[in-house]
């Protein structure tokens, strides 16, 4: 197996060079202060102990370890990035209002209970179904089969399943990174895109989502929508939980809408 050779850094009795060179510079501005310490009085006296109290305080608690020295090191880059507006996050906010003239929702009600346009009502979950074994199949079956034999009227149960392509690779992203840096000599260069390389013709990762909706039919109001929730939810929540099946209600409106918008643009399994 091809390995990239290391770059060892020297370290003197866990001191590496530049723990060396900064406690040295420290140093030296300690001697100077020491020595107008020792020969003024009153006001610059007093100045000269105050600063070297300070320089002292300052490499306690940002220099005196090689964690704390990176540390520092990394805050100090992004405070320069900072101030060249090179930080900055592009936030994008989607307006769920818009989202209700695409997905045909007036409103989510406490609990979780939807209300659909047309007066139909309804809940949404997000599933996680459990693997079954070969051996545990005919039993899986039977008890799919009693809850779906629960549903009696306009009760209704839809099991969506949805799939993309990842396109998150941070591997790949990590690997062109390494084999940009200065410093990087050919063999190396060679060897990074051949992980490169063998990374990507590997197969794509699928990223699935699972979600059931469990619909009450059409009601006149939101009460009478809620006793068929409250008379039919507990006992279909538990079939599925004897299913195998982890479950969470999805309660808040904005989340209702963003997760249809987002099973819209994924690809859906029949």
């Amino acid at each position: 197996m091809k390995s990239i050779k290391s770059v060892k850094v020297e370290v003197v009795n866990n001191f590496t060079p530049e723990r060396i060179f900064l406690l040295f510079v420290f140093a030296v501005i300690s001697i100077i202060l020491v020595g107008m310490i020792g020969t003024t009085s009153g006001t610059k006296q007093l100045t000269g102990i105050g600063l070297l109290i300070g320089i002292w305080s300052l490499y306690i608690k940002y220099l005196r370890d090689d964690r704390i020295v990176n540390k520092t090191r990394i805050t100090l880059k992004y405070y320069k990035r900072s101030l060249r507006g090179e930080t900055i996050i592009a936030k994008y906010k989607i307006d769920t209002q818009h989202l209700k003239k695409v997905i045909p929702i007036r409103q989510v009600h406490g609990g979780g209970l939807i209300e659909f346009n047309g007066k139909q009502y309804g809940v949404l979950l997000i599933t996680t179904p459990s693997r079954k074994d070969s051996g545990e199949l005919i039993a899986h079956q039977k008890k799919v089969e009693a809850l779906l034999n629960t549903l009696h009227g306009t009760l209704t149960l839809k099991s969506i399943t949805g799939s993309r392509i990842d396109p998150v690779r941070p591997l790949d992203n990590e690997l062109l990174k390494a084999a940009n840096q200065k410093g990087v000599t050919l063999p190396q260069r060679n060897h990074l895109h051949e992980l490169y390389t063998e990374n990507t013709e590997k197969a794509q990762e699928i990223d699935w989502t699972y979600h059931t909706y469990i619909g009450f039919g059409q009601h006149d109001n939101v009460d009478r929508a809620r006793i068929t929730m409250n008379a039919n939810l507990p006992g279909i929540i538990a079939l599925l939980k004897n299913t195998g099946i982890s479950h969470r209600i999805i309660e808040v409106e904005d989340e209702v809408l963003l997760t249809y918008r987002e099973l819209l643009l994924r690809k859906r399994l029949k």
